[in-house]
């Protein structure tokens, strides 16, 4: 529907079941309320299910009713914690309630916390220098630590989510409740009041055209009906004079003949087993077409006889042919479609359903032959500027400490972003946490109590992975001297951070790993590097050096030239 809306006569959808579909034919639409960030409130609350045990919900319905403008604690707007949310769904993973959320959450904060006492404990040193603190602080190489990167703080979004709970709480039903209609949409109206004042004029003005609709007083509703009577409203069109060519409609396969000499594209959809080719209709209960021929004639005479007689005899044979009459629309139409015809099924639209038999064969029939027309590109002509290459100063270079020199090793691109976007390394990556975790875990395992100080304060810190896992990946991870420290400046920071900085990059037999020897024996020599680092520097881009270490770089997913494991099976 988004790649092929229906116009009139253009392109037409039709199915045999027709209303059930319409009640989602808008929803495509730009201007529909679903459209917006207001109804993916109501899109995923659907989705949601309340039982005795609390209230059941994937993470990602979770983030789309954070975000829709339903949320509001205080003057903190849940569509304030979208950045935060993208970077905890990781932290997040495999939450199912609002519950667990909760306690993800808190154990977050928990995790924020012991993060700020390494903060503290080097804030005379390190001041607001972000570089500094990383070296104070290995805990700084998780993003969800960094608040700066967010408009609101996880207190703040627990408040939130508290807020959000509460008002699933009150329009989420359980399975088999009802609710009064007009006590459920006074209850809405409650909760649209009290956070519509930032919201944009058009969605306003669909919600006060759902309060406004009148109510009978006896109606009680499930849910799913609710859901229904809401989408109803909310997707009904502004002005109801409209012609039909802004509010387009699916429509019942019985027009589908006389659509085949009009309509320039068709697209037949729900060919299921449940729908096509649809069941003979059946007579009402105790009444046969023999019965009623007899009342006919005991009941009329002349002319009121002879019409109702042939009426009752088109009856019984448009009854006995209808699955010949399905079948010969669709032949109707392979056979005079002006233009495409597409033919589909809805799964899961229907509870036990499959494919029907003849649109198994139309796909087999046709499916294959299908022609994509190859998209011409069209080409772009522009004149370029003259870039003058400016000489880049060495001070900054020289201000940069080994550590983060590490990187030139694998990919002077890769030590570019670190050292001057995000001054160190952050892993926003599950696999890159995992990895900084066991690294992190086993540096401060050789310290005090060792392993079982770190599986008692540290393993809660991080609840998105089980206790198994995280002692596996402390097991596998071989362990570093804690006491052998280097220097920045009046920072002294373990010589292992190396493998913080670098995780699982292996250095080759045959690849550069000069950075890595100097820093290891303490000879350091900082102008070579600075001069094959400047020699990578390109008018537009800095060089890159692609390689299995890709997989450990935490800008892959925004270097046009880094290498995915695929790439590398290809090859």
């Amino acid at each position: 529907m988004q790649k092929h809306p229906i116009v009139k006569n253009h392109h037409e959808v039709v199915a045999k079941f027709e209303e059930d579909l319409n009640i989602y034919t808008n929803c495509a639409r730009n201007d529909h309320f679903y459209a917006s960030r207001y109804g993916q409130f109501f899109l995923s609350l659907q989705n949601c299910r309340k039982t005795n045990n609390g209230i059941f919900l994937t993470y990602d319905d979770y983030v789309n009713m954070m975000t829709s403008g339903w949320v509001q604690s205080g003057h903190v707007n849940g569509t304030q914690a979208l950045t935060l949310l993208i970077d905890l769904r990781s932290y997040m993973d495999g939450v199912g309630s609002f519950q667990e959320i909760m306690e993800r959450l808190q154990a977050l904060v928990d995790l924020q916390e012991v993060s700020r006492v390494f903060d503290e404990t080097a804030k005379e040193q390190a001041g607001s220098h972000r570089l500094k603190r990383y070296l104070s602080n290995p805990f700084r190489c998780f993003p969800y630590v960094h608040q700066s990167r967010y408009k609101i703080t996880v207190k703040q979004l627990i408040e939130c989510t508290k807020d959000l709970a509460r008002k699933v709480n009150r329009l989420l039903l359980g399975e088999r409740e009802k609710r009064n209609v007009r006590v459920y949409i006074k209850e809405l109206n409650d909760i649209y009041v009290a956070v519509s004042g930032q919201w944009e004029p058009s969605a306003k003005q669909k919600m006060e055209k759902l309060f406004s609709v009148l109510i009978p007083a006896d109606w009680e509703f499930t849910m799913e009906e609710l859901y229904q009577f809401i989408t109803l409203h909310l997707g009904a069109v502004q002005d109801e004079e409209e012609d039909d060519q802004d509010s387009p409609q699916i429509v019942n396969i019985d027009q589908l003949i006389g659509k085949t000499l009009i309509a320039h594209n068709i697209h037949v959809t729900d060919l299921s087993l449940r729908t096509f080719p649809w069941e003979q209709s059946e007579m009402p209960h105790l009444l046969t077409h023999s019965w009623l021929k007899e009342c006919i004639r005991r009941s009329f005479v002349a002319g009121n006889r002879i019409m109702r007689m042939n009426a009752l005899v088109v009856d019984y044979y448009s009854r006995n042919v209808t699955r010949n009459t399905a079948l010969y629309s669709i032949y109707h139409l392979l056979a005079y479609g002006k233009g495409q015809i597409t033919f589909s099924y809805i799964k899961d639209l229907y509870e036990h359903n499959r494919p029907s038999v003849y649109f198994t064969i139309l796909q087999e029939l046709y499916g294959g032959t299908a022609e994509v027309a190859q998209e011409q590109p069209e080409e772009w002509k522009w004149e370029e500027e003259t870039v003058v290459q400016e000489e880049i100063p060495k001070e900054p270079l020289q201000a940069i400490p080994d550590l983060l020199w590490l990187d030139s090793d694998f990919c002077q691109r890769k030590f570019f972003f670190n050292a001057f976007v995000e001054h160190h390394p952050i892993y926003e990556n599950d696999f890159h946490q995992q990895q900084a975790f066991a690294i992190i875990g086993k540096l401060l395992a050789e310290q005090g109590d060792g392993e079982a100080l770190v599986r008692e304060t540290i393993f809660p810190l991080f609840p998105q992975w089980t206790n198994a896992h995280k002692q596996n990946l402390l097991d596998t991870t071989y362990p570093s001297s804690l006491r052998t420290y280097k220097s920045y400046q009046n920072i002294y920071y373990p010589k292992a951070m190396k493998r913080l900085q670098r995780l699982g990059s292996r250095y080759m037999v045959t690849k550069n790993w000069k950075a890595k020897y100097q820093y290891d024996h303490d000879t350091f020599r900082i102008d070579e590097h600075i001069k094959e680092f400047l020699a990578s520097v390109q008018t537009k881009e800095i060089e890159a050096r692609s390689g299995q270490h890709c997989r450990m770089c935490p800008f892959l997913h925004v270097c046009k030239d880094g290498e995915y494991v695929i790439d590398a099976n290809d090859s």
